[in-house]
């Protein structure tokens, strides 16, 4: 079995991608990760060779080709090697979803690295001094997916200053259960810029999409635009109704609405149902071991708790 490696930081050449100041199209095909395979350096912890390979949460991977030795590009005593790796896509798993943007977007290069982890687009909107990141994960390896949207907004405030943020909101969008949340405070470096987000969660029945837009203008002025932004996304397929408030994870702080591109609307209470996992064939044909990673990965990231990584494995383990 080949040894796996730990992924930090990436040092990457940033091959341009073509902009459109007009509305696009977007359908999600992993930029940066194609048939061939971009390669990029990286840091990693001692002891990385030739031939190791980390897997994404998604199922993506990173193949070690060369190894450079201790460097300073490498900012992290925990990580110190610098190596060039190989990305490849998920042969299990590809985003179904799409997003149609309005006038003044341009797109934003995003890295290799960065859309082996999940990413699949980044744009700026200079008209509205706004910008945007959606990123995806497959359904099936997020087991309790209200506490993952508490686990995100955790993670965005933590790289905040002075971060406050909204009570979860568990909303529909288009027919789609989602969640929502502003958070806002000062970037931790020396600028310090003040910057307002709205995280909005999607859940497909196949894939998870993140929409994260956040802008340096009072939140309140881009309040509806941010919050039509969702609406846009397409090509996901609900997997069921929206639940009570008690079925969140943050109960009594959680709001109901529904979201369409015509406006927001109070959401009509629908009977509790659990969502169904995927039945996709080429997931249950993935190993144990692919999947052990993969929810691994998740838990080296924050994204899920101890508990919830050990359950997995337990029904992971119990399937074998």
């Amino acid at each position: 079995m080949k040894r796996q490696i730990s992924i930090f930081a990436a040092f990457l050449f940033l091959a341009s991608i073509s902009t459109n100041a007009n509305a696009f199209f977007f359908f999600f095909f992993l930029p940066g990760l194609g048939g061939a395979g971009d390669k990029g350096d990286i840091c990693v912890a001692e002891g990385a060779k030739v031939g190791d390979v980390s897997h994404s949460p998604n199922g993506n991977t990173a193949t070690i080709k060369s190894v450079s030795g201790t460097s300073s590009r490498c900012k992290s005593a925990a990580l110190p090697i610098l190596v060039n790796v190989e990305f490849q896509p998920s042969q299990s798993f590809s985003p179904k979803a799409g997003v149609e943007l309005g006038n003044g977007w341009t797109n934003q290069t995003i890295t290799p690295l960065q859309s082996f982890n999940g990413m699949l687009l980044r744009a700026a909107n200079k008209d509205e001094n706004s910008e945007l990141m959606i990123e995806s994960f497959r359904r099936d390896i997020v087991p309790d997916v209200p506490k993952f949207v508490e686990n995100l907004k955790a993670r965005q405030l933590a790289m905040l200053d002075n971060a406050k943020s909204s009570p979860t909101e568990e909303i529909a969008v288009n027919g789609l259960k989602a969640w929502r949340s502003k958070i806002e405070g000062d970037l931790k470096n020396v600028f310090g810029t003040h910057y307002s987000y709205l995280k909005t969660v999607l859940l497909g029945d196949e894939e998870i999409v993140i929409v994260t837009t956040w802008t340096g203008k009072p939140y309140e002025w881009e309040k509806d635009f941010f919050e039509s932004i969702p609406t846009k996304i397409v090509g996901l397929k609900s997997t069921a109704q929206i639940t009570s408030v008690g079925s969140a994870s943050n109960q009594g702080a959680v709001q109901k609405f529904t979201i369409t591109a015509e406006g927001v609307q109070p959401a009509t209470r629908q009977s509790d149902s659990k969502v169904a996992p995927s039945s996709n064939a080429a997931d249950k044909a993935d190993n144990v071991t692919s999947r052990l990673e993969k929810i691994k990965n998740l838990l080296s990231k924050g994204l899920i708790t101890q508990a919830e990584y050990d359950a997995k494995k337990k029904e992971i383990m119990n399937s074998f």
